[in-house]
């Protein structure tokens, strides 16, 4: 100021310069107290943000007078260090607004004499920022010690609602069955959850259009979206709410729902810190589901009776069950890193491995009977399933193999079938015991043919005439065909006993089968003065069977018959072999004009030893084994009457077979 200023000047420049000290402390945002030593306010400059709920009067209080009793002994040590110390002194402290928690920092610094400055910050909104990632490094470590999600989720309720001062809030999961189950920390957001009668899963309102849409919604309780809840909100003092998908990969798992009285509440900060918690809350859903799925699975496949193991794409085991290690007899530590190899039993070629591993490793599921050996050196024979297994690049990553120990049901089917061959080859001797003057009818003729060459021969050389070695040779010819003609008899009855391959399947004709039946038969049929009439289908399909078995089928029921029949006096005694195709089936019909079976036996003939003949004319196993056969070719054997002719008629149906190899012939 110049030296010729007036006293008016100087008080004009003294005035501009309080006016501007002021407007500096006006922008200043902070709140500032110039206290005394003993603390007694001599200067109050309030915060524009956050008042204090002071004003100028609190100018000549004790600063106990103005502040709670907390921030205010805080600031009376401070003021007595910064004037012992010198030195800067800082503490913080908070204070409830609106149900909001707010964050305080105050430096104490001595000015000078007797008097201290007090600069109060608000950093709700720093503490607010760090709480919240805080919160986010928490549930991390939560999911982590893998504690319950009702925890995890009650805990990011309560943070929230004392970091943020929100009124309500609550997690919405979805469940599996599409229905919504509700998290609440607190007792006022569980009595509004209570009282309301929403349907969250609905899709209306606020959380119920997040579920659906899987967008953040912010709503006012004015909206018109909000009706149905509105006049609930009113009762809890809301204004506005806010909703957050819960969401991983585009799946919605759920939602976090927010409402506050505060409508300044919602600004870009705060909506960014709650989304951040949103999606770690949703990744802490994710991950605890799964955890769950997974133990489920764990467990189910330790207690399943199964042999199960896990390889990976090499073949080397990573995973074993207790069953397997029961079935193999190794330990979980010898069978670890350890190569499926060290199963193979020896039993079959490489070139059967090598088929399989190409097979599974087109990423196709094999199933099969495969031959391992245990730790001890035994085998066992396993039923096999092993399934490719997929990472999420699409390549094959590993291979789960289910195994079942199959050794004792096939040594039993090996014991059945065994039993049921010794049963059928005991009918069969029945069956050629009552065939036995028709075979030897058969086998005379053939021989009275042979031996009448041979005595017409020896008789010309007694004489002391030969014949012509044409004649003799002719002769020779008609001796040898005799012969093969025997022995083609000899050789059928021999393979009816004791045919050995009658587990193995191929195609035969059921005609030709008739044929056979017939040619060993028909002489004992025809001595009964039994007709036989035949109407065979011409270009019958083949079926998968056992030219024997068919045989077999067809002599028991001619023999069944034969003894019905005799049971009758009628001139016109009379059996009748059909055959034929229908709907993809082949079908055989031998029926009588005998007496019938009566309907309370009916029900009865196919059961294993039951008889109507007297004891010791018959075992009762016949119709038996011809019901077992026919079954086990997959075939269908019916009783009916016949009305008209009287008697029944058996009806079998087969299978129509394809012949599977070009130039395979029938048998």
């Amino acid at each position: 100021m110049p030296r010729d200023a007036t006293f008016t000047d100087c008080k004009n420049f003294h005035t501009e310069m309080a006016a501007h000290k002021q407007s500096i402390l006006d922008w200043f945002p902070d709140t500032i107290f110039q206290v005394s030593r003993s603390g007694i306010i001599l200067f109050f400059k309030p915060s524009k943000q956050y008042s204090l709920l002071l004003s100028q009067e609190a100018a000549g209080q004790h600063i106990s007078a103005v502040l709670p009793w907390h921030p205010a002994m805080a600031a009376t040590e401070a003021i007595a260090a910064a004037f012992n110390t010198g030195e800067i002194q800082l503490f913080e402290y908070t204070l409830n607004h609106n149900n909001k928690t707010m964050y305080f920092e105050a430096r104490v610094t001595k000015t000078g004499g007797e008097e201290a400055l007090i600069v109060v910050r608000d950093i709700s909104e720093w503490r607010r920022s760090e709480a919240s990632d805080l919160l986010l490094l928490d549930v991390a470590v939560k999911v982590q010690e893998e504690q319950s999600l009702e925890k995890i989720l009650n805990l990011v309720c309560e943070r929230i609602k004392m970091i943020f001062g929100v009124r309500l809030i609550w997690v919405e999961r979805k469940e599996a069955d599409r229905s919504v189950k509700s998290f609440a920390a607190d007792g006022e957001t569980a009595r509004f959850l209570q009282e309301s009668t929403i349907d969250l899963a609905e899709g209306s309102g606020l959380t119920g259009t997040v579920l659906r849409t899987g967008k953040f919604q912010l709503m006012d309780i004015e909206d018109p979206r909000m009706l149905s809840w509105r006049k609930q909100l009113v009762k809890y003092a809301v204004t506005t709410g806010a909703a957050f998908p819960l969401k991983v990969g585009g799946l919605i798992l759920g939602a976090l729902t927010i409402f506050t009285d505060d409508r300044d509440f919602w600004i870009k900060r705060t909506i960014v810190q709650l989304t951040n918690i949103a999606e770690q809350v949703a990744l802490a859903i994710h991950i605890t589901a799964n955890r769950q799925r997974l133990r489920l699975l764990t467990a189910g496949l330790e207690s399943a009776a199964n042999a199960i193991l896990i390889t990976s794409r090499k073949g080397d085991i990573q995973w074993v069950n207790p069953a397997f290690l029961e079935l193999s007899g190794y330990s979980a530590a010898e069978l670890m890193g350890s190569n499926i190899r060290i199963l193979e039993s020896g039993q079959h070629p490489k070139s059967f491995y090598k088929t399989m591993w190409q097979y599974i490793s087109a990423g196709r599921i094999w199933h099969g009977e495969v031959i391992n050996r245990r730790k001890d050196g035994s085998r066992y024979t396993a039923e096999m399933t092993i399934t490719p297994v997929r990472d999420e690049a699409g390549k094959i990553a590993n291979f789960i193999s289910i195994i079942q120990d199959v050794t004792q049901r096939k040594q039993a089917e090996y014991e059945m079938l065994e039993a049921r061959e010794a049963v059928a080859r005991t009918e069969r001797l029945s069956a050629l015991g009552i065939m036995a003057a028709g075979i030897a009818h058969e086998i005379n003729q053939p021989l009275n043919a042979l031996k009448v060459v041979a005595d017409g021969m020896l008789y010309w050389y007694g004489k002391g005439k030969v014949p012509a070695i044409d004649k003799v040779m002719e002769n020779i010819q008609d001796i040898s065909k005799d012969a093969d003609r025997i022995d083609a008899i000899i050789k059928h009855m021999r393979s009816l006993i004791y045919s050995s391959d009658s587990t193995q399947q191929k195609l035969c004709n059921i005609n030709l089968a008739v044929e056979e039946s017939l040619s060993l038969l028909g002489a004992q049929l025809k001595s009964h003065n039994i007709e036989v009439k035949t109407v065979l289908a011409a270009e019958l399909p083949l079926v998968a069977g056992n030219s024997t078995q068919l045989e077999q089928i067809i002599i028991n029921l001619l023999v069944n018959a034969m003894h019905a029949l005799d049971t009758v006096d009628k001139p016109d005694k009379q059996i009748t072999i059909a055959t034929g195709r229908k709907k993809g089936r082949v079908f055989l019909e031998v029926g009588d004009n005998g007496p019938g079976i009566s309907g309370k036996i009916k029900s009865k003939i196919f059961d294993p030893f039951f008889t109507t003949k007297p004891a010791g004319e018959g075992m009762g196993l016949g119709l038996s084994v011809v019901h077992s056969i026919v079954t086990s070719y997959g075939g269908q054997i019916k009783v009916n009457d016949n009305r008209t002719t009287g008697g029944v008629t058996f009806r079998i149906e087969f299978p129509a077979a394809i012949e599977k190899q070009k130039g395979e012939r029938p048998t």
